[in-house]
């Protein structure tokens, strides 16, 4: 019983450390993290894990948004490099022929 109260407090520290050193919100909701896992070593980590947005929440929503921006930007890009193809002769702009390659 005392590995277990060992491990459970070593991975305890582990977890202030992190929210100290890692946790990137406002100084109260890091203060109120750190008196939970103080005062709730066992139920503190459970809770840190489920709530945090660490671990189960942040990651699926960025890869999802990141999937649908970046299709999102192929799709305007392929527009516009098709508009600017087919309207290249309709612009008899110099400064458009001189810095269409920027386009």
């Amino acid at each position: 019983m005392d590995i277990f109260w060992n491990i459970l407090n070593i991975l305890n520290i582990i977890f202030i450390l992190f929210v100290v050193f890692f946790e990137r919100k406002e100084d109260s909701q890091r203060m109120s993290w750190l008196l939970t896992l103080i005062f709730l070593p066992g139920v503190g980590m459970i809770l840190y894990i489920l709530l945090s947005g660490h671990f189960f929440t942040q990651k699926p929503q960025l890869k999802r948004i990141n999937q649908y921006s970046s299709k999102l930007n192929e799709q305007f890009i392929t527009k516009q490099l098709s508009f600017f193809q087919k309207e290249k002769e309709s612009f008899n702009n110099k400064f458009f022929h001189d810095n269409h390659h920027l386009i």
